[in-house]
């Protein structure tokens, strides 16, 4: 048999080959592609080990079991419309002017600076949603690199908050593991330096 016609049958069966391979494909498509989707959809919804990890992982010095474990509430938004995250921003919009009031806010020392973020779990992971800064008898929304105490508390805290439950605020939410407190400044001169506040001590150390 000649070079050629083995060329000429070798190219036909593997024609034929091929066309099977791509029929029996066609036939189980439906199923397989089922099956991916299926699973991609899990793994979106349901965030692998390592992902938590990370998103938990607390870097400060201070309180840090348990942090950002609870994931938030699901609940109708204030604008009226079902979702499945709750809307602050009716709270956060008074939070400064409540809290400035705050006689805890009033008795921290001049030139001292109090940093409170607050963050949810809604996608699994942790997200900042509002920083506000503490200065002496006043609050606003903003972030600083470096204050003296960094508060960082779970949002779902934010509605009960008003200028007379501050410190109870945090510290309920550190009993539920909601609350991670940051510093750089070792515990003697934290207490130097907010000699003042030290009936807050609960909700600062």
């Amino acid at each position: 048999m000649s070079f050629k016609r083995k060329w000429l049958i070798g190219s036909v069966l593997f024609a034929i080959v091929l066309l099977a391979a791509l029929i029996l494909f066609l036939v189980i498509k439906p199923e397989f592609l089922e099956e991916i989707f299926e699973k991609n959809q899990e793994a979106s919804i349901t965030p692998g080990a390592s992902s938590q990890a990370k998103a938990t992982n607390n870097p400060g010095p201070n309180r840090e079991a348990g942090f950002g474990s609870s994931p938030a509430p699901t609940r109708v938004s204030l604008s009226g419309e079902t979702s499945g995250f709750p809307d602050y921003s009716a709270y956060y919009a008074k939070l400064p002017g409540e809290l400035s009031q705050s006689p805890m806010v009033g008795e921290i020392p001049k030139g001292e600076t109090i940093l409170l973020r607050f963050y949810n779990f809604n996608t699994g992971y942790r997200e900042f949603e509002k920083s506000y800064l503490l200065t002496t008898g006043n609050v606003k929304e903003g972030f600083f690199d470096v204050p003296e105490i960094t508060i960082v508390v779970h949002s779902k805290y934010v509605p009960e908050l008003n200028k007379n439950n501050l410190c109870d605020t945090i510290s309920k939410a550190d009993t539920n593991n909601d609350v991670g407190i940051y510093t750089d400044l070792s515990t003697t001169k934290l207490i130097m330096k907010f000699k003042g506040m030290i009936k807050y001590k609960d909700c600062l150390l």
